[in-house]
Formats: C-alpha cells, sequence, structure tokens
C-alpha cells in the first residue's frame, strides 16, 4: 500500500520498518514522473485519515468516523510499530508480554447503516447529483461516500481509492476490490467490464495486525482445497490481505460471492515481512503460489490449501510493492506462453516459470508511460475466454487539484486487454481498451483525408465531454501534430507520442491512435496497444481540435466517438 498519493506536487511520506535479521527499509513510493525530483522530499509519515487534522499526527475525537483508532494509530517508531490499543512498551511488544486496552465504545447507530463484514456506521441519503458531480469520472470507476457528505476526502476516509487487490472473474460477475488506504477494501461488481455497481466495503482495518487491512489479492478456492466452504458446490472467494504491522499476512473469506465476508480464526496464514501477497493456481503444479514483496524483492511461497505456506528460495531483485505474476500466450498461442511479472510501477519483465521458480528471460519493460499509472492487477480465468488477461491501474495523482471541492478522490483506468505479442524480434505487451466499450457508444462524427499546416486546426466538433477518438495518421520527419483535449495536447511526430510525460518511442513510427477521454483522464493508445500513456488532467478549456504544430501532417480517418455515462440512469450502489 502506498504511503503517498504518487504525484509530482505530492509529498512523500516514508515509512521505515526492520525486523531481526532483515534490513530496514523505506516505505516512499518510486516515483514516474518528468518532473526535477528536487520537489520530493521524504518525511515521517503523519495521519491524513479520519479524525487527523491535514497533514497533522493529532486531532480532535470529536471528529472521527465510529470505530477508527485515534490518531495515534498512524504515528511509527523508526524501528517498530506503536499501536494504539496497547499500553505496552515497545520492548514489551516484542516480547509478546502485553495488555491490550479495551477500544473505545461507537456510539449506538441511528438510522440506516452501512455495513461490512465487522462495522457498522450510520448511512446518510445518497446524494441526489451522486456520480454526476462536476468532476466525477463518467467511465472510470471512483469510490462513492457512504456515511458522509464531505469535499476533498483524504487518505482512510470515504471517497478515497487507491491499489487495486485482487480482481477476480466469478459465476458471469467481475469483482473490482481496493484499497481505502488499509481503512478497508472496497468492492464493486460489473457483467461487463464497463457498468460497476459498487457494494458496501468488503472488509475492514484489524487492530490485532497494526490498524489496517492493506492490499493483496484473491482467489477462487474451486476445489475447495482450503476446506472454507461446507458446501464443495459453492467455492469460497478468498481474499489476502497484508496486516497494517508489515509482518502477518490474513485472509478473509466469502460463501456468498463476495457480498458477506468473514476473518478467517486462526490468522495469520503467514508471518513474514513484508505486503502486498499476490496469489493464484498453478495448474502444472496442482498447487497454490504466492509472491509476496519483502525487502526490495519479490518473494514465492507455495502451498496446497491456502492455510499453509512454504519459502522457495529465489526471489527476484529490484522490485517494489503491489506484485501482478500471469502467464500469457504469445500471439494469440495458447499453446506457447510466458510468464509476466509485473512490478508496483507497472514495469514488467517476461520468462519461464515452473510453480517455483521464476528465471526472468527480460529486464523490466515499460507498462504505460503515463504519469499516473499504478498498483495494476489484472482478471484472468475467465469462464469461456481461455488466455485473455484484463488489466487495470490505480490512476494515482494529487487529487486535490485534480477534482477540487468533490466528494470523492482518485480514480482506476479503463480496463485494458494485454495481449503479447512479438515485434522486430522481440516480445512485448500490448495494451488496448477492452471492446466492451462500445456498449457506452453514442453517436459518431467521422472526417477523412485532413491536410493540416500549421495556423489552421481543425475543429472536432461532437457534444458532452466524453470521448473515444480514433485516427489514423501520416506525420512526417520534422513535423509535430497535436490533438487539443479540453486544454491538454497530445502531441505525434514521426516517431513519438506524448500526453503529460516525456515522448515515447514507438517502433515503425506512430501510425494508429486511440484516445479516450473523460472528465478527468486521457489515456492514449498508439499502434494497436504498442504504447499506453495513462494521465489524468483538469480540462480548463471546452476545446476539442486537431492541427500541425510545425511541417504538414496528414491526418487519414479519424472518428469522434460519444460516450456515454456508465452511471445513466439511477446511481449503481448497494
Amino acid at each position: 500500500m502506498r504511503e503517498n498519493a504518487g504525484c509530482p506536487s505530492s509529498t512523500a511520506r516514508s515509512r521505515r520498518t526492520s525486523w531481526p535479521g532483515f534490513p530496514s527499509r523505506s516505505r516512499s513510493s518510486p516515483r514516474r514522473s518528468t518532473r526535477s525530483s528536487s520537489s520530493w522530499r521524504s518525511t515521517r509519515w503523519r495521519c491524513k485519515g479520519a479524525g487527523c487534522a491535514s497533514g497533522s499526527s493529532t486531532s480532535g475525537a470529536g471528529n472521527r468516523i465510529p470505530g477508527t483508532p485515534p490518531s495515534s494509530a498512524f504515528r511509527t517508531s523508526p524501528r517498530w510499530p506503536a499501536w494504539p490499543w496497547t499500553s505496552c512498551s515497545r520492548r514489551s511488544t516484542a516480547g509478546g508480554n502485553c495488555a491490550r486496552r479495551r477500544p473505545r465504545s461507537r456510539p449506538p447507530s441511528t438510522g440506516p447503516s452501512c455495513r461490512g463484514s465487522d462495522k457498522e456506521m450510520p448511512m446518510a441519503p445518497a446524494r441526489a447529483d451522486l456520480y454526476r458531480e462536476t468532476f466525477r469520472p463518467q467511465f472510470h470507476f471512483t469510490a462513492r461516500q457512504w456515511t458522509v457528505h464531505k469535499p476533498n476526502p483524504g487518505q482512510r476516509e470515504e471517497g478515497w481509492i487507491n491499489d487495486l487487490n485482487g480482481l477476480v472473474h466469478h459465476d458471469g460477475e467481475y469483482h473490482l476490490f481496493a484499497q481505502r488506504w488499509a481503512r478497508c477494501w472496497l468492492h464493486a461488481i460489473s457483467t461487463d467490464l464497463v457498468h460497476w455497481t459498487e457494494l458496501q466495503p468488503a472488509f475492514w482495518d484489524d487492530d490485532r495486525f497494526g490498524t489496517g487491512v492493506q492490499s493483496g489479492g484473491a482467489v477462487i478456492d474451486h476445489r475447495n482445497t482450503s476446506g472454507l466452504s461446507p458446501d464443495p458446490k459453492t467455492p469460497p472467494m478468498v481474499a489476502f490481505w497484508s496486516g497494517f504491522d508489515n509482518f502477518n499476512t490474513c485472509i478473509s473469506y466469502s460463501l456468498d460471492k463476495g457480498r458477506t465476508w468473514t476473518k478467517y480464526a486462526k490468522n495469520p496464514i503467514l508471518r513474514h515481512p513484508e505486503r502486498d501477497p499476490k496469489v493464484l493456481w498453478h495448474e502444472p503444479t496442482r498447487q497454490w503460489v504466492m509472491v509476496l514483496y519483502g525487502g526490495g524483492a519479490y518473494l514465492f511461497f507455495t502451498s496446497p490449501n491456502l492455510l499453509d505456506w512454504t519459502e522457495q528460495k529465489d526471489p527476484i531483485p529490484h522490485c517494489y510493492e503491489c506484485p501482478d505474476f500471469f502467464p500469457l500466450p504469445i500471439d494469440g498461442d495458447l499453446n506457447r506462453q510466458k510468464w509476466v511479472l509485473v512490478r508496483g510501477d507497472g514495469k514488467y519483465s517476461l520468462g519461464e516459470f515452473d510453480g517455483r521458480r521464476f528465471v526472468e528471460e527480460t529486464g523490466q519493460l515499460v507498462g504505460d508511460y503515463g504519469p499516473n499509472f499504478y498498483a495494476t492487477m489484472s482478471w484472468g480465468e475467465i469462464a469461456g475466454q481461455p488466455g485473455r488477461r484484463i488489466q487495470a491501474a490505480w490512476m494515482r495523482c494529487d487529487g486535490r487539484q485534480i477534482y477540487p471541492d468533490m466528494p470523492f478522490n482518485q480514480q482506476i483506468s479503463f480496463p485494458c486487454d494485454l495481449t503479447l505479442r512479438e515485434t522486430n524480434g522481440t516480445l512485448r505487451i500490448f495494451r488496448t481498451p477492452v471492446p466492451e466499450i462500445e456498449k457506452l457508444h453514442g453517436k459518431k462524427h467521422a472526417w477523412k483525408n485532413l491536410a493540416l499546416t500549421p495556423g489552421a486546426p481543425k475543429p472536432l466538433d461532437a457534444a458532452g465531454d466524453l470521448y473515444r477518438i480514433l485516427a489514423e495518421v501520416e506525420v512526417p520527419k520534422d513535423a509535430e501534430l497535436v490533438f487539443r483535449i479540453r486544454g491538454t495536447p497530445v502531441a505525434v511526430d514521426e516517431k513519438t507520442l506524448a500526453c503529460n510525460c516525456q515522448p515515447a518511442s514507438a517502433s515503425g513510427g506512430v501510425r494508429k491512435l486511440e484516445i479516450l477521454v473523460d472528465r478527468t483522464s486521457i489515456e492514449v493508445f498508439a499502434n494497436d496497444g504498442e504504447i499506453s500513456i495513462t494521465t489524468c488532467f483538469t480540462p480548463t478549456d471546452a476545446d476539442l481540435a486537431v492541427e500541425c504544430a510545425k511541417g504538414s501532417a496528414t491526418v487519414r480517418s479519424i472518428e469522434v466517438i460519444e460516450l456515454e455515462s456508465m452511471w445513466k440512469g439511477q446511481p449503481r450502489s448497494e
């Protein structure tokens, strides 16, 4: 789980943790930005959640959401966490002799409530403009508020969303889990990857392991290897999460397709530094595999039943946070595949995996060139769609600048199909928006053979503020083509593409473009996904046009498709 919002204007908050025999390390998030690193600084992490004054480590208890720990929960020592529910010293904590305080009582609920598996809070009536707010993305998922109406929510507050967790497909439903900064796991479902229903949070923080449920993965235990389901016909959905102590890995499970959750009575199922467990079934060896971030590397564990784990001794170094790990067919051939190991920053490597050891065959390759692409997860094992892998990412940004005075903060990228293709003798992952986006298609506008020169922009007249733009272009040497999208340029020259980032090079030049435009995000794809750029923005005007900034260029064809809101009709929430 991230310790900062991750944009250049954010302050990276570092939290150092260590264990006997294990090197100390900083939890400052890696940064992918074109700006100077001088704008970044590392500080002791301070409370930014409910009940804390912004940027302060203390706050009055009267501002806390019921059930939220006092602000001292967020202060950490350089070596061992200091949690609010204990009256013992750091030394006695390490020795295990610790008398726990009783948590403060929660005021009685009045009226409707927001129920998770282990929390209950009064529910506020939904606002009339829910999902229709000025800067709310209309086909990118964002979180709602359940018990409050509060602008500019911060980390751990309702309306905040960050790391994606445990994306699974089960019984016709896509499940999207995500962090509310270790406060709880958010949960949404969809049958088509486009229209989402947000459920109430799946499960909440746990003071036994450091007052937090950090990132992790989820699986469907179809064989009931864990024995968590009393009925083999009802396979458990099992979620793996890290305690905020960065030492205990725990599970919660559901027997009703994620509607209610139970924390495993014998948690933790693994005690090992640090966090973010990714779990998958490896069919050739008939066992479960876990990838865990720890000490600047990804560690591999195996299990027959999801409950008992054995560490394998071949970690992958130079990795950070939020791993994803899966096989991909080469050029669509299910008989030829490579394994893909994705890092927290979206970079990936390819290689072979025998169920215990991953052998890298490439260096770290860029998955996305944009400034707002982090903590990816993917859906796989989709019934009737063998080999399909769908990726989404947290569009990490400074939300106060992008979504001013909005009741939500942060958004999730649009789902993209991943394909592994051979290009110029090398294998690369291509990212393209899922074809299900056509469910949002509205009116189409098309132009052909536009010869453009400097000073003569071509307006792309279309209604609304949600678009899918498809274009074929010819940009000769020393020319530059620019799409101007509500104040943000997408620049294309002969070989490169840029949007709020350094230019990214395409093999053979940029020929085809696909641009998704939402109210506060732009995603750009070149050459059927060879390059992708994911970025957030705040609109400064209403312009939509294409022009030649220098030289001359030709747009062979361009189609602007107006998109409908995924929230069209009644708010999709339960």
